[in-house]
């Protein structure tokens, strides 16, 4: 399977995302407050009203920007999976190799992980997304393992990553990202060290890493 065909997983989505949908500054604090709770309560246990409560509405006014807690759960996911669908278009066209591109996907999608936990880790981690109703976010989900998957089988192909079976790879790379958000044990921690440890895993000549950063952090995305 070629890099570009990561797609064809995720049920006929369209080949460039959409860009998400005008969001007020009420319900961007509602998104905002909701992840933080998803994250610390979970999802069952969240109610609208503790949203509500926790942006300095009444319950009532929430609905006017969200129909169900459900479709905020939607939301949330929908602006993270378009920010990194946008940065697969963008890498895809470029004479980059496998692993310089997973390092630059890899990094826009842990710099949004660790810099915005509650978002991200809460999503990844939430059990509800197994709910038919979250049928189209599981599939982006799965699309973009397939993605990094592919990614590494391009890398292990090319001799510059050690022979690894990609989509068990894929996987812990995914549960690296994860925990590193979810702990955060140095304030210092970025993403630049996380990489570091996971692509010095994989590397079959750990002095390459050097290069595949310096040339992946040289590619201009757009947000």
């Amino acid at each position: 399977m070629q890099e570009g065909e990561w797609r064809t997983v995720t049920d006929r989505l369209p080949q460039s995302p959409p860009a998400a949908p005008p969001c007020s500054p009420t319900a961007q604090r509602v998104l905002t407050e909701a992840a933080r709770l998803f994250a610390q309560r979970g999802f069952t246990t969240t109610t609208t009203r503790d949203i509500a409560a926790a942006v300095g509405i009444r319950q009532p006014s929430l609905y006017k920007h969200f129909g169900s807690k459900e479709a905020i759960l939607a939301a949330l996911f929908d602006r993270t999976s378009i920010r990194m669908a946008a940065v697969v278009d963008q890498l895809a066209p470029l004479p980059h190799g496998p692993a310089v591109r997973l390092y630059r996907w890899l990094h826009e999608l842990g710099d949004l992980m660790l810099t915005t936990p509650f978002v991200v880790t809460a999503l990844l981690r939430t059990r509800e997304l197994a709910d038919p109703v979250f049928a189209p976010q599981q599939r982006e989900v799965l699309a973009g393992r397939r993605y990094c998957a592919d990614l590494i089988a391009g890398a292990v192909a090319d001799g510059v990553f050690r022979a690894v079976d990609p989509a068990h790879t894929s996987r812990l790379v995914f549960g690296v990202l994860d925990a590193a958000a979810v702990v955060r044990s140095s304030p210092s921690m970025g993403i630049d060290e996380v990489l570091e440890f996971t692509f010095r895993a994989l590397l079959a000549d750990t002095e390459a890493l050097t290069a595949i950063r310096a040339e992946a952090l040289s590619i201009t995305l757009t947000h």
